[in-house]
């Protein structure tokens, strides 16, 4: 038989295992408590990029966000390029479209490098450049005719050029004021440009109603009347107008000047800077039709002051001996464009002779148009006196091999 003992000890065990069995028991399905989740690996190497995407040229900050700081820190941007030291923020740009995979590489506390890719950048190439409009206020008219332009075009244009079809320096604007001096056809250009490409449109402008006016005969004579002024320079459009040419020995000059012109300037061969007289005419011959033509009288243009005596040489006196008497004034013009092509005309000469002044005369209102370059001189001491000039860039050292004017003059 069982002792009543032993049998106490097992009805406390059954009870035991009852009580504390749910405590050790599996959670059921369904009670409202998540499992633990599994840490996954920790990115030692990281950072940030902005933006990551856009048109070329695209510029990206950067900015490393690793768990460890580190002394070294060097990005590859992908295009070939890396930082230089070892910044943790820093821009760059990409100047061309694709895909371009970023790496970032830093020192972890062991001092071992660590390389990871931290960004992808994304860039895509600007629309192609095209000229939509040329707009115009006017597109016809009576010459002088001044035109408001303005362009459009798709695409990211970053510079305009227009060609205006008339002989004209093209002007690097999007929206330009032009004036067409004479009559004609033009085609009109605008041309776009940008970091993938150029494109270009063109207008017509006709400029008409400019009579040609022919056979106009100047004539400068002096105030006293004594003789007529060779040498004397013809502008038109103000003292920095057209030079429409020089007077001859006659101290005439005949040229074509346009209708719509109505003043003269003469320029005496000696006194340089003056200008004595301005001329003009009855504007009903400048409103006739097209293809009509019209004649001036000859215009006289007085020169209030005397002029003495002056001989003109040019370059087609080059290598020549000439006599002159002593006390006469000479005057040497030779063509120059240093605005256009850095060459200069740089003048010696001999004791004898003094240069009392020395100017440049524009042909146009442009930098590279060109003009002449004008020396006053007095031959003051009888003798072989000699002018030597060499035509050079003034940066340049002399070789002997430059374009040389030379003019002997025998002063008696």
């Amino acid at each position: 038989m069982v002792s009543t003992k032993k049998l106490l000890l097992l009805v406390l065990l059954v009870i035991g295992i009852v009580f504390i069995q749910p405590v050790f028991a599996a959670e059921p399905f369904g009670s409202g408590y998540a499992p633990a989740s599994t840490p996954g690996p920790i990115k030692i190497v990281s950072a940030t990029a902005s933006p990551t995407e856009g048109t070329a040229p695209l510029t990206v900050q950067f900015k490393d966000t690793s768990r460890t700081w580190s002394m070294y820190c060097q990005w590859n941007f992908g295009d070939g390029t890396k930082s230089i030291g070892n910044p943790h923020t820093t821009s760059h740009t990409y100047p061309k479209a694709g895909k371009y995979f970023v790496n970032l590489t830093i020192q972890d506390l062991n001092y071992k490098y660590i390389t990871s890719q931290v960004a992808t950048i994304t860039v895509t190439s600007p629309a192609n450049i095209t000229v939509t409009t040329i707009t115009a206020d006017v597109t016809e008219g009576c010459a002088p005719l001044t035109v408001q332009f303005s362009g459009n075009s798709t695409g990211n244009s970053t510079s305009w050029s227009w060609n205006f079809g008339d002989g004209t320096p093209t002007v690097p604007e999007q929206n330009p004021v032009h004036t067409f001096i004479f009559p004609g056809n033009y085609s009109v250009t605008l041309t776009a440009t940008g970091l993938d490409g150029s494109g270009s449109a063109s207008k017509q402008i006709s400029v008409g109603c400019v009579i040609p006016v022919s056979d106009v005969t100047i004539t400068t004579w002096t105030k006293d009347g004594e003789y007529t002024v060779a040498g004397a320079e013809i502008f038109h459009g103000g003292k920095e107008g057209r030079l429409l040419g020089i007077t001859g020995i006659n101290g005439t000059l005949t040229v074509t000047v346009p209708s719509g012109i109505t003043s003269l300037y003469a320029r005496s061969p000696v006194y340089k800077d003056s200008y004595f007289y301005e001329g003009s005419w009855p504007g009903v011959n400048m409103s006739m039709e097209k293809t009509q033509s019209a004649t001036l009288p000859p215009v006289s243009i007085l020169l209030n002051q005397k002029v003495s005596e002056a001989y003109i040489f040019t370059e087609t006196d080059n290598n020549t001996t000439v006599s002159l008497k002593k006390g006469s004034t000479l005057l040497l013009k030779l063509g120059e464009n240093g605005g256009s092509t850095g060459y200069l005309w740089v003048l010696t000469t001999t004791s004898g002779l003094n240069v009392i002044d020395d100017s440049f005369v524009s042909s146009g209102t442009c930098d590279g148009c060109g003009g002449t370059r004008i020396w006053e001189m007095n031959a003051g001491t009888t003798g072989q006196q000699q002018i030597v000039a060499v035509s050079k860039q003034s940066w340049m050292p002399t070789t002997g091999q430059e374009k040389t004017f030379l003019l002997t003059i025998n002063v008696e």
